[in-house]
């Protein structure tokens, strides 16, 4: 039971929170105080701009429920805009992280869409944060904070994409997954959209927040 924990889920680049509605479903088990499914234009407004938003939403669902911590599930860029929102307000009492499928490296599928579809050359640049070594301008977690990711991948070396230089889930490649401080990381067989409603990496999640530690 997590009754002094509400739970955040935070959707991908051109998502909306009910997109997360699955995985918070399922995760009603761990019986938070509350879970929140916010909304975030992460096409349309900076990354700091959607930052500052998620930690007002944060501080009222604090005050509201009477919790004192949180826990944060994210998926593809949603773990950017919790690294985002961590670096302009550390303080915010985050506990545990399970981040699935995050381009925390950045991702070279952002660069090749980019350079197919430049719209950049227009003034609008929604995918500069999602650009390879992008990400390393933001702070990653602190050590106090658990953090466990969960990486999808073919394993078959080339992965669901390969125009992409390694194994991957068709948008994000393996090592792009990754931090730079101590996590846990697993690998589960999926591609990137289907990664928040397939049953192995909710049965993952689940359990890293229940134990701290993946299903091994």
């Amino acid at each position: 039971m997590k009754q002094d924990t509400i739970l955040f889920c935070l959707h991908g680049f051109i998502r909306t929170g009910p997109s997360m509605w699955w995985i918070a479903h399922q995760l009603k088990a761990l019986q938070y105080r509350k879970t929140h499914t916010p909304t975030f234009g992460l096409h349309l407004h900076s990354l700091q701009d959607n930052a500052a938003a998620l930690h007002t939403q944060i501080q009222h669902a604090l005050s509201q429920s009477g919790a004192t911590n949180i826990d944060v599930v994210t998926y593809s860029m949603g773990g950017l805009l919790l690294r985002a929102m961590l670096t302009l307000y550390p303080d915010t009492p985050v506990k545990r992280v399970v981040m699935i499928a995050p381009p925390n490296q950045g991702a070279e599928m952002a660069e090749l869409v980019r350079r197919w579809i430049p719209v950049h050359e227009l003034g609008w640049d929604p995918l500069a944060p999602l650009l390879p070594n992008a990400p390393t301008q933001l702070d990653e977690p602190a050590a106090q904070i658990s953090v466990g990711i969960i990486a999808g991948i073919k394993y078959n070396g080339t992965g669901y994409n390969p125009l992409l230089s390694e194994d991957n889930d068709g948008k994000v490649c393996l090592t792009e997954t990754k931090l730079k401080r101590d996590h846990q990381w697993i690998t589960v067989k999926g591609r990137h959209p289907s990664l928040i409603l397939h049953p192995t990496p909710i049965h993952q999640t689940k359990h890293y927040l229940e134990h701290q530690r993946f299903d091994q």
